[in-house]
């Protein structure tokens, strides 16, 4: 999808970003620049409080989620402007995702969706890790959602625990 063009590029860049950060879509809604700290180093970092789960979420982020960023602005400012998931905005995303070839119903929470596959069964990523990323309060309910997406290769643990 990210290769297609669709002139709502608001919604686009943020569900993208959202699909490399696992953020919900208010939280992406409101997302601050304040929220997005930079280091030092130049690293940018998401330092977000969830607005459902009310946990934090503190990451660096990597290349992949900030070139979907726009220009940087105060603090205060959202990251994304005027962005709304409304009806009329997931009629765009769904008809952008047609266009790209994506003939699933997509709306903003499958960002969510995509971040822990490409966590879990793509990257190998501990359940309780992918839990804490998208800012659950129960691993449980990351594993009652996501459990079948683990791609944990026992014979691999096996052998890391106890060897040959």
């Amino acid at each position: 999808m990210k290769k297609t063009y669709t002139k709502y590029d608001v919604m686009k860049n943020a569900f993208l970003f959202m699909c490399y950060t696992g953020l919900r879509q208010g939280d992406c809604t409101n997302l601050t620049w304040g929220d997005l700290p930079v280091n030092s180093d130049g690293e940018i970092k998401i330092n977000v409080r969830t607005q459902k789960a009310k946990t934090n979420i503190f990451f660096k982020i990597r290349k992949g989620a900030s070139q979907f960023l726009p220009e940087r602005k105060g603090d205060a400012d959202k990251v994304f402007t005027n962005l709304k998931f409304s009806n009329p905005v997931n009629q765009n995303l769904r008809n952008w995702a047609l266009k790209a070839g994506v003939n699933k119903h997509i709306t903003a929470h499958s960002a969510r969706h995509t971040f822990a596959f490409f966590m879990l069964s793509e990257n190998n990523a501990p359940l309780y890790t992918v839990s804490k990323l998208l800012g659950h309060t129960n691993a449980r309910t990351t594993e009652d959602s996501y459990g079948h997406l683990s791609n944990e290769n026992i014979e691999d643990a096996m052998q890391k625990a106890f060897g040959e």
